[in-house]
């Protein structure tokens, strides 16, 4: 089977997208999610997107990880599709269906720069402080579970230590991603991240809004905060009139093919 695919990244986590919003296919996604993302056999990438058509948005995105399961949400999958309606559709300003929920997202132009945001809505801080161990974090829920540590230091790459162990945790009621976190200066954090079902990445959206959200309620964080992540930079903005969080920052097109499905 040939499978035509859109490769997107979003400050190095990175998609492939299926464009279904003329036709949808019936298969098994998660088999191809695992298939397809494979370094060294597939193309290589966190995980796989659908873009669908939907009965309540404009569109309905639908994500696997790369290890086959389905993700709640993801704002770097989000942003990223984004930009492709934006590039194949000439859409600015529209809504996107999620397993989450119903998105707000918007294209703008920044000098010359073209930034995707959207909206994650109001992220819950579920226990400010939840003991795992030795590990003393918070649970946030932004669509999907994070379990975030703020330490005086980041370099020793704790995620890389901790990561699988605080992942699966019996403690909490399912997987969680894991986000350790430095704090720069009020208005500029830096974090290192293990996601759910994929290990270190390069960046986590929803991440850095759950670290954002964590910062300012209990760090005395501002509003606005720029968020450093091995792979680049995101703006996390708080609307204090209704506790809502905006993620921003570029998305990046860097190549398209076709994928022999051998099924």
């Amino acid at each position: 089977m040939l499978i035509d695919f859109i490769k997107m990244q979003a400050q190095g986590n990175d998609f492939l997208i299926l464009d279904q919003l003329a036709e949808q296919q019936t298969m098994d996604y998660s088999a191809l999610a695992v298939a397809i993302c494979k370094p060294h056999t597939g193309f290589g990438a966190d995980g796989l997107v659908l873009l669908q058509q939907s009965a309540t948005d404009l569109c309905k995105m639908v994500i696997y990880n790369n290890d086959g399961s389905r993700a709640a949400m993801c704002g770097s999958a989000l942003r990223c599709l984004t930009k492709l309606a934006y590039d194949k559709y000439h859409l600015e300003q529209f809504s996107i269906e999620t397993d989450s929920g119903s998105k707000s997202v918007q294209v703008c132009q920044a000098g010359d720069d073209l930034l995707i945001t959207v909206n994650l809505g109001k992220p819950e801080l579920l226990e400010s402080t939840k003991q795992v161990g030795q590990i003393t974090g918070s649970l946030v829920d932004v669509g999907n579970l994070h379990y975030v540590i703020y330490q005086d230091s980041i370099e020793d790459d704790p995620h890389l230590k901790w990561g699988s162990w605080l992942e699966h945790h019996e403690t909490f009621a399912e997987s969680v991603n894991v986000h350790f976190v430095q704090l720069i200066a009020k208005n500029r954090i830096r974090i290192k991240i293990w996601e759910n079902a994929v290990g270190p990445t390069l960046a986590c959206g929803t991440g850095a809004t759950a670290c954002v959200l964590t910062g300012i309620t209990l760090h005395g964080l501002d509003d606005v905060v720029t968020v450093e992540m091995p792979g680049g930079e995101v703006t996390i903005t708080l609307l204090k009139d209704d506790g809502q969080f905006l993620l921003t920052g570029p998305v990046e097109t860097t190549g398209s093919g076709t994928y022999q499905w051998k099924i």
